[in-house]
């Protein structure tokens, strides 16, 4: 198993969990923080923090990707102690809103839709819009955030309402 032998110091095994898991990583804290560069450092950081605390990993209480992305929120989350919180990033620079002047009219309408969705997200507590976020970018289960994250997904299905 790779993480056994990254825990034993192997450089060659963490490298590929690194290519593993770097994208997904980046995405997350990008969509957080909304800053390509900002982006960049602190996804280096978690495999940074990774490999320091390897050592203390435990397969038994989370599985190997949950622990990175706690790594992962837990270091947003500290940036945003640091500094003022940034604005969300805009929905036209992550790829949801299309450009408005090149537009049918069909396309208006579903950009509409999704800048409805987009606001809506920003309604949600930090919480809900991680679980959102883990979801449509990582493509990560409902179930599977009930299994992995913990306190992060408190929501079931049933409550969750969808409208027109």
């Amino acid at each position: 198993m790779l993480v056994n032998l990254s825990i034993k110091g192997d450089a060659n095994a963490f490298g590929i969990l690194y290519s593993r898991h770097m994208q997904s990583i980046y995405k997350y804290i990008f969509f957080r923080v909304g800053d390509e560069l900002e982006a960049e450092d602190m996804t280096e950081e978690v495999f940074v923090r990774v490999w320091e605390a390897l050592p203390r990993y435990q397969f038994e209480k989370y599985p190997f990707a949950t622990w990175i992305y706690r790594i992962a929120h837990n270091l947003v989350v500290d940036g945003y102690r640091r500094k003022p919180r940034p604005d969300p990033v805009p929905a036209n620079e992550i790829g949801l809103l299309p450009d408005r002047e090149s537009l049918t009219e069909d396309l208006l309408v579903a950009g509409d839709a999704t800048a409805a969705l987009v606001q809506a997200i920003q309604k949600l507590s930090d919480e809900e819009r991680q679980v959102i976020v883990m979801r449509f970018t990582q493509g990560l289960t409902h179930s599977h955030h009930w299994q992995n994250q913990g306190s992060i997904a408190r929501y079931p299905a049933s409550r969750v309402e969808i409208t027109e």
